[in-house]
């Protein structure tokens, strides 16, 4: 990034509550500024070319979360500007200011997601982005920023601590789905095959279809299911707004048996993984297993279109879905959260919280029509 002989003498300009500006040597400037729509096109050329660029990092996620939760965003971009030459983007970082009744605020990159902390060309431009969003927040007045890691931040930053407590499930694709179920054990394979034997069918649906009524069907089984584990459920209009966002790389797979939906799953591509972020099984049907069908039509279908890995999303370590996903042959990698603001400020929102037992035993015996109309206020406070 730095030429031979240019030596870097810091200097910090805040132009605006946003907006910072470090002066190296010898006609170098690095601009750390929140990127605006002008900036949509510079942006996704730069997350589309880094390699440790995740599916929380792109820029359809800025409306998305804006205009369903009312989440404010601040989408931090650093420019090097080495004079004569034009200036290019080094680094990008997507932040959201969460406003939580129950938390208190914080600035996170990214809620809701498993990625969307610091992409950058080299360490000292990362450092300056953590630095440079630490700062916004003090602005703000929130009580932590959260970065939703892939990898450890190395930066030397004694103000951050990282918590470990999920990790992600990936499984290497192969470019022939029919190889792919080969690749599994017999055993599994016939634990795939067993729900069509008693008469589940899994029908798909792209995201860039002009009738979204597979996401009404999606939401029918996502919210009940969101009901019984005593969780309040994300609003409607989130999958709507995926849906019509990521167009044809969405994918919603529905199982049906006798006509009524049993599971559902939303996959989104990106580069070379598609990830499922958001999938349910109505209990009723558990001992069935259509949820291990539905999987597989969406493995199938990510090796078809030439995706390189499925990403399960995260879980919990010896956890029920942990297992579940583990058996397809994954093997766990740690995801890091790092937290600035100091640890006692960050709240524990994990359902399995002692706290929240009594709140968990009485949502699940809401109606389910009750919590639907609830659980959207909620779920704006619980990223």
């Amino acid at each position: 990034m730095n030429g031979p002989g240019m030596r870097r003498i810091v200097k910090i300009v805040h132009e605006s509550s946003c907006n910072r500006v470090v002066e190296t040597g010898k006609q170098m400037t690095i601009t750390i500024k929140s990127a605006g729509s002008r900036d949509e096109k510079d942006w996704t050329a730069y997350v589309a070319r880094h390699p440790g660029a995740h599916l929380a990092h792109c820029w359809a996620w800025k409306d998305i979360f804006e205009n369903v939760f009312g989440h404010s965003s601040h989408f931090l971009i650093a420019r090097q500007n080495v004079s004569p030459e034009p200036q290019v983007i080094v680094g990008v970082l997507p932040l959201f200011h969460v406003r939580s009744f129950l938390f208190g605020s914080a600035l996170i990159a990214v809620p809701y997601l498993n990625g969307g902390g610091v992409l950058a060309d080299d360490g000292e431009v990362r450092r300056m982005l953590v630095e440079a969003a630490g700062s916004l927040g003090l602005k703000l007045g929130v009580k932590y920023v959260e970065f939703r890691e892939r990898e450890r931040l190395l930066l030397g930053v004694s103000s951050l601590f990282e918590r470990s407590h999920k990790v992600v499930m990936l499984l290497p694709l192969m470019n022939d789905s029919q190889k792919m179920l080969m690749s599994f054990p017999s055993k599994f394979r016939n634990k795939i095959r067993r729900p069509e034997k008693s008469g589940f069918h899994v029908e798909e649906f792209s995201g860039g279809s002009e009738d979204l009524s597979a996401v009404e069907t999606f939401y029918t089984v996502f919210s009940r299911h969101m009901r019984d584990l005593g969780t309040p459920v994300y609003p409607k209009s989130l999958f709507v707004s995926v849906a019509r966002a990521f167009g044809e790389r969405c994918r919603i797979l529905l199982a049906w048996h006798e006509g009524k939906p049993t599971s559902c799953g939303l996959t989104i591509g990106y580069k070379d993984k598609v990830e499922i972020p958001w999938a349910s099984s109505l209990m009723k049907y558990n001992q069935f297993r259509p949820n291990t069908l539905l999987y597989w039509h969406a493995i199938k279908r990510a090796c078809e279109d030439g995706y390189a890995v499925f990403d399960f999303g995260r879980s919990s370590p010896d956890s029920g879905t942990f297992e579940f996903k583990r058996q397809w042959g994954c093997e766990p990698a740690p995801l890091y959260w790092y937290y600035a603001g100091g640890e006692a400020n960050v709240p524990d929102v994990n359902p399995n919280n002692p706290k929240f037992s009594a709140l968990v035993q009485c949502w699940m015996r809401l109606p389910v029509p009750l919590a639907n109309a609830i659980g959207p206020w909620i779920t704006r406070s619980l990223p």
